[in-house]
């Protein structure tokens, strides 16, 4: 047990050397339990918000991932990766990027349209609804930094 609470003051204080605070990661991990859980009971029962929490989700992981797309070359120079570690980096979240848009295109299939009984609301509509979430998200998640760092 002693070990637990020092593996987490440990991921505390790296946490707090790269700026960003535990509470960060607390909120931001609740949101994902929140729209994986609510997205899979949605989904099990075919309700309607069930896809879209399950879609923002996918959406959600793979804004994720191209930001940390873009971070890796920072977190190299910060830390002294090797060649080897950052490329192991590169394919683990090309590769997340990749299978989020495989998952994404199977959302917009006939077959989970039906499922989800979506057919009212035409796919360009949908697509439109996620981008306008998606840039939501984007920007907030800009503002909980900018205010993390003014106070």
């Amino acid at each position: 047990m002693a070990a637990l609470f020092v593996g987490m003051s440990t991921l505390i204080e790296s946490l707090n050397s790269i700026g960003v605070s535990s509470i960060e990661v607390l909120f931001s991990s609740l949101i994902m339990a929140f729209l994986a859980f609510g997205g899979a009971y949605g989904m099990w029962v075919g309700e309607k918000w069930g896809w879209w929490l399950g879609v923002l989700f996918l959406v959600f992981s793979s804004l994720k991932s191209i930001n940390a797309l873009i971070l890796i070359p920072e977190f190299a120079a910060q830390y002294g990766a090797t060649d080897a570690q950052l490329s192991k980096q590169y394919v683990k979240f090309i590769g997340r990027i990749f299978f989020n848009f495989l998952f994404i295109i199977y959302f917009f299939s006939k077959t989970v349209e039906e499922y989800f009984q979506l057919g009212n609301i035409s796919k360009s509509k949908r697509i439109l609804k996620l981008v306008w979430i998606s840039l939501l998200i984007v920007v907030s998640s800009i503002l909980v930094i900018l205010i993390g760092f003014l106070f």
